[in-house]
């Protein structure tokens, strides 16, 4: 069973998904980028879960978007090629998402979880150290479910378990230690101006962790992410959004789509004699624009849209907007 599920491991967890995308990310790589409790990162966990040998019950929080998931999946991969975590007999990752009715003990839930892996039903009572990875307290929604579920977690010596921000309905005493996963550790204020910002290899070679991100999940190759970085720079609740890195890659999206629709336009244009100079500065290099956009997707696109706007303060002056504001979108939508 474990050559199975490192085997499982080491094929779907080695890389990360980028969110509608077709572009997958090295999961050590990515992790490298990724800040802890403000001022620590994975190592901190990672220390924390080889160097306790005694029982522990973690949570690690997080917004929506900013990898937990993905962190709990690079945990058990590192786990599957002996990287790290090699006393455990065991490292399973547990989706919480799919418990959906009431079960006896956690044989239930693994059997269910990895049915096609398994050697026989009784799985576990052959192994001493097993670590579980449960991710997404918070998409139990059933109070039923998920007391049953904290009652089975209590008879198991080691788990780490993620949920989001501010949704935790559980005494937070149940846990030995509480993390919280804050986004980027490399801030875009430390990059300081990228120079030749028209140049399409702008990032192209820079060592930041944070510019060979954009540069990797920039698959449809854009030549201004040297401007784009630069404005992000300009802005701090552009800056705060973009340390998420789901943020970060719906705001590049939106401003590379933003440049392609005034390219267009300014082509169709280029006869004219009427040129409105006001709108060179709408469009990708607006702010409430790049906000207003961003909201139009996490409406449409995810589930918990409301969990979003509220715990995101920047979205409160676009969403309770001012005379300014609204002034600037009906110019953008206007032209």
């Amino acid at each position: 069973m474990q050559d199975k599920i490192k085997h499982y491991y080491q094929q779907e967890f080695s890389t990360i998904s980028m969110y509608n995308s077709p572009i997958r990310l090295n999961s050590e790589e990515y992790f490298q980028n990724l800040s802890l409790n403000q001022n620590q990162n994975q190592e901190h966990l990672l220390a924390l879960l080889n160097g306790n040998s005694s029982p522990f019950r973690y949570l690690l929080e997080g917004n929506i978007g900013v990898g937990k998931t993905a962190f709990l999946k690079h945990i058990a991969y590192l786990w599957s090629t002996r990287k790290s975590l090699a006393h455990y007999d065991l490292v399973l990752y547990i989706d919480l998402s799919r418990l959906k009715e009431k079960v006896s003990d956690m044989s239930d839930i693994v059997s269910s979880y990895y049915k096609p892996l398994l050697d026989s039903t009784d799985v576990l009572s052959q192994f001493d150290t097993i670590l579980y990875l449960c991710d997404g307290m918070d998409k139990i929604y059933d109070w039923e479910i998920k007391n049953e579920f904290l009652h089975i977690l209590q008879f198991q010596k080691y788990t780490l378990i993620t949920s989001r921000r501010y949704l935790i309905d559980i005494n937070l005493l149940y846990f030995g230690e509480i993390m919280i996963l804050d986004g980027f550790e490399y801030k875009f204020s430390n990059i300081g101006k990228i120079e030749n910002a028209d140049n399409p290899d702008a990032l192209q070679n820079s060592t930041i962790p944070l510019l060979k991100y954009i540069n990797k999940i920039n698959y449809e190759k854009s030549n201004t992410l040297g401007k784009i970085v630069n404005f992000i720079q300009k802005d701090k609740d552009l800056e705060e959004l973009s340390q998420n890195p789901l943020f970060l890659k719906l705001i590049i999206d939106i401003m590379i789509s933003e440049e392609k629709n005034s390219k267009e336009k300014n082509s169709k244009e280029k006869n004219s004699k009427e040129k409105n100079s006001k709108e060179k500065n709408l469009g990708y290099y607006n702010k409430y624009i790049i906000l207003l956009k961003l909201i139009e997707y996490i409406i449409l696109h995810l589930n918990d849209y409301r969990y979003v706007l509220q715990h995101n303060q920047q979205f409160d002056e676009l969403l309770n907007s001012n005379e300014k504001v609204r002034e600037e979108i009906s110019l953008y939508y206007a032209k």
